[in-house]
């Protein structure tokens, strides 16, 4: 008998781009929480942890966590993600209202 088509499971980054529209959006509860199952499902790949921890940074600028944001940017290695927290930080710092979609858009892309 033939197997019914299963769609395979979403990858991290397929739920992270999901998280990451729904921010560009202005939907942050529910982008954070698409962020949140994309943490989940990249955290047990040993070869994407780089980005694993740009994804909690990327949580941590979303729940105004300075320290967990200054362990991610400690963390990442990838200049480019580095770059985007380090803008994440200094927006935190600054006291002025976060936006998602400007705050990722000041990194050097």
């Amino acid at each position: 008998m033939e197997q019914p088509f299963q769609k395979p499971p979403a990858s991290y980054l397929d739920i992270f781009h999901s998280a990451q529209a729904k921010l560009v959006e202005g939907d942050i509860d529910e982008g954070r929480r698409i962020l949140s199952q994309a943490i989940e499902a990249g955290a047990g790949e040993q070869d994407i942890q780089d980005f694993v921890w740009y994804m909690k940074g990327t949580e941590a600028y979303l729940n105004k966590d300075e320290v967990a944001l200054q362990e991610a940017i400690e963390n990442v290695q990838q200049p480019v993600n580095v770059g985007i927290l380090q803008n994440f930080l200094s927006k935190l710092q600054s006291g002025q209202e976060l936006n998602y979609s400007q705050d990722y858009g000041q990194g050097k892309l």
